[in-house]
């Protein structure tokens, strides 16, 4: 047998070599330099698509005799409002949105162009948990901020007095992180090298000092400490909506913690969710799944209180590897109020999937500060692709909305899917299609 059969049928029967001599260099680094953080071998992007469960495995369901579709021409209500329990609910003209991608891990003029992208679309942009990009800012009407546990853009004084006087009226939502997807439980550390003049007035940091953001809150604990501050800051900014994004792990425990805080909305980031730089062993084996999240997420809320659409109700937004118009109509069906996009908006300003976030090499210009890449992106063309990116795939949401006969996105239920795949079936509690009867059959 020759040395290369044999090769290839090791790899056939355990592929990890490649791992345990990460791992032998990661023990070296860690000998060499004990005083650095070491979270291992880096990754960026979302797990391959192939390891999750697939939304082309749901099926929608359109109307035909005994429930009508609407004419062509009927109209179709997109609006999301988030938080419409708060004294000033947040209205969007469509349900879709631009998730949180902090100044930092993308470049300025990725990020200028998704702003502007999302509100000629007449949508959001989240900020991620950089602080705030001033021309992020006023390119947007519709600007969630993100508060992240290095507090960057409202550092660690509990005076919000100045936050407010600088952002009132323009930042219409602000929620708290507890994790995302692809790395909850850990530190993140952004390199000296990488904090430029620009991102260390943004992070509220001095210039070429590593950036670090601990594992969690150091002075936030219980739900009253999150809901005192959370009571500040409504008072301070006059009733926005106050929320809490949190990756898809102890759903409902962390949900309740939410609720107890006073939450408004809730961003749920299930596996599948991007990131730009994560350890592997983070992304690679943490977070339930999107589709189940969602699932679990929407009967918990139900169980709650806080029904899909009831006036005092919680919005749920969800995140983490949505891409096209039919996943987000099949998304709505499983009980989200809304969707916040990372990845296609990312693709709409002309990300190429390179994978190579974490380099500083981005050859897009989107995730690097090497100015003769970033260079290479105009803001006022990437940002009407991604209006377009959202215009066109609303347009087929509305199509389809009327095919099932609603008038309204925030219409879908369950009963507009089924599945064929007994496994996804009994994942997320979708009607089964089949005849089985140890299966959730649709008709019961």
């Amino acid at each position: 047998m020759n040395e290369e059969l044999k090769k290839s049928i090791a790899a056939s029967i355990e592929n990890t070599r490649f791992d345990i001599l990460q791992m032998i260099e990661l023990g070296r680094q860690l000998i060499d330099y004990p005083d650095e953080i070491h979270h291992g071998p880096v990754v960026s992007m979302g797990v391959p698509k192939d390891t999750l469960p697939r939304w082309d495995d749901i099926q929608i369901l359109t109307a035909q005799l005994h429930k009508k579709p609407l004419m062509d021409d009927a109209p179709v209500d997109t609006q999301l409002v988030i938080g419409p329990r708060a004294q000033k609910p947040f209205v969007l003209d469509i349900p879709l949105l631009v998730g949180d991608m902090s100044y930092g891990a993308l470049s300025k003029r990725a990020k200028q162009a998704l702003s502007k992208g999302a509100d000629l679309a007449g949508t959001a942009i989240c900020s991620g948990e950089g602080g705030i990009l001033g021309d992020e800012l006023e390119l947007n009407q519709s600007y969630m901020f993100e508060l992240g546990s290095a507090r960057n853009g409202l550092k660690k004084n509990n005076d919000l007095s100045q936050f407010a006087k600088d952002f009132k009226g323009k930042v219409k939502a602000f929620h708290f992180k507890g994790g995302q997807a692809a790395k909850t439980g850990t530190g993140g550390h952004l390199p000296g090298g990488k904090v430029t003049e620009e991102i260390a007035k943004a992070r509220q940091i001095e210039v070429g000092k590593d950036a670090i953001s601990p594992s969690t809150f150091a002075d936030f604990h219980t739900p009253r400490d999150f809901a005192d501050f959370a009571d500040q800051i409504r008072d301070q900014m006059g009733g926005i909506p106050i929320g809490f994004k949190i990756s898809a792990n102890h759903i409902e425990d962390d949900m309740r913690f939410a609720l107890d805080a006073g939450a408004d909305y809730i961003i749920l980031d299930g596996r599948g969710g991007s990131t730009g730089a994560a350890p592997g062993i983070f992304r690679d084996h943490i977070s339930v799944p999107t589709i189940a999240a969602l699932a679990r997420a929407r009967k918990f809320l139900d169980a709650a209180g806080h029904e899909k659409g009831a006036k005092n109700s919680v919005t749920l937004i969800i995140t983490g590897g949505l891409r096209i118009p039919s996943d987000f109509i099949k998304a709505l069906a499983l009980g989200a109020d809304g969707i916040a996009l990372a990845n296609s908006a990312l693709q709409s300003i002309g990300c190429t999937g390179a994978r190579i976030c974490y380099s500083g090499d981005c050859p897009a210009g989107i995730a690097t500060h090497a100015q003769h890449l970033v260079n290479k992106i105009d803001v006022d063309a990437r940002a009407r692709d991604l209006a377009l990116f959202f215009t066109g795939s609303v347009h087929l949401m509305k199509i389809m909305t009327r095919a099932c006969g609603h008038h309204s996105l925030r219409e879908f239920t369950r009963d507009d899917i089924c599945t064929w795949k007994a496994e996804m079936s009994r994942l997320a509690g979708i009607p089964y299609a089949g005849v089985d009867p140890s299966i959730s059959d649709r008709r019961n």
